[in-house]
């Protein structure tokens, strides 16, 4: 095939939300600075010779690793990535990227603690999933682990602040 030279060993995330946008780090070796080089994404029941159902532009970092932003999907399924050095022609082995219902958080408890940070906080919503990845942000604080409890629930500690200030937090 076109594409022998191209292979891919992981991703950077695994998973993201069914509305796309989210940029995958994909490490590997040969790959190159071609204008034309590009991210398929295949459904997994697929079979090789089968068309992606989205495509992307590769941006080229170095001769191990390219990134891709992943196109929406429309519903939650496990794809295939794979790589492209002509845009017509895919590598026939890939990386599986999951797409997931997006993260929702209706509620954060306690909504106040010390400036010096450090305590726990749950944080309760929808879609979230027990991947080694999975973290809290609050404002504009480092992401810190999250300990997932379940897809409704779960449990950060808070970093320090600036002072007296409420801060936005998400899960990822």
């Amino acid at each position: 095939a076109y594409v022998d030279g191209l292979v891919i060993t992981s991703l950077t995330p695994v998973a993201g939300p069914t509305s796309g946008a989210t940029p995958i780090d994909v490490h590997g070796s040969g790959f190159s600075n071609a204008s034309a080089m590009s991210c398929g994404f295949f459904a997994e029941a697929g079979l090789a010779d089968d068309a992606p159902f989205a495509t992307t532009p590769a941006e080229f970092l170095s001769p191990s690793r390219v990134r891709c932003l992943a196109p929406a999907s429309g519903l939650a399924l496990l794809a295939t990535l794979r790589l492209s050095a002509n845009g017509v022609e895919f590598t026939d082995h890939g990386a599986h990227y999951a797409y997931h219902e997006p993260v929702v958080v209706l509620s954060v408890w306690p909504e106040l603690g010390p400036e010096d940070g450090g305590t726990l906080v749950t944080i309760e919503g929808r879609h979230f999933l027990p991947h080694a990845t999975l973290s809290c942000q609050f404002a504009d604080a480092p992401p810190s682990r999250a300990m997932w409890l379940n897809a409704e629930t779960v449990r950060c500690v808070a970093p320090a602040s600036r002072g007296l200030e409420r801060a936005n937090v998400s899960v990822t």
